[in-house]
């Protein structure tokens, strides 16, 4: 995003109450978890955070309290579609006891495994040709 376009409200609230810059990539994924969370501000814990490198170009580190899911309470299922719609790779891993570390890559959509990302619809094609269908 240029310094020209309008920075979204999650940029602009996280730059207000932690004063960090926040560099493209960060933009990004300020967006993701604002969409992800009904607000950025929901998880002011964790974004406001001397640990958060929002600067960083290509990888930015959150560790948040709680859970995901599927389905009923689906920020796991929201997560995986925004990542794919950003274009943003996504990890999860334990931190420590009821915490989730989660370390969102930027990617691009062709390139080398390790530095593109599929759109959701290529993942859906991936996925059908890789495993068969299933009866429910």
């Amino acid at each position: 995003m240029s310094e020209s376009k309008c920075k979204s409200d999650a940029v602009q609230w996280l730059q207000s109450v932690s004063g960090c810059q926040v560099s493209e990539f960060g933009e990004k994924v300020a967006d993701i978890l604002d969409q992800l969370f009904d607000g950025i501000y929901h998880i002011q814990e964790a974004v406001v955070n001397k640990r958060v490198r929002w600067d960083d170009p290509s990888r930015i580190q959150v560790v948040l309290y709680g859970s995901m899911s599927t389905y009923d309470f689906s920020r796991l299922t929201h997560l995986v579609l925004l990542a794919h719609r950003y274009c943003v790779r996504v990890e999860i891993s334990g931190s420590a006891p009821g915490y989730l570390r989660i370390l969102f890559s930027d990617r691009k959509r062709e390139g080398a495994i390790y530095s593109r990302h599929p759109t959701i619809e290529q993942a859906i094609e991936n996925f059908n040709n890789r495993y068969p269908e299933v009866e429910t």
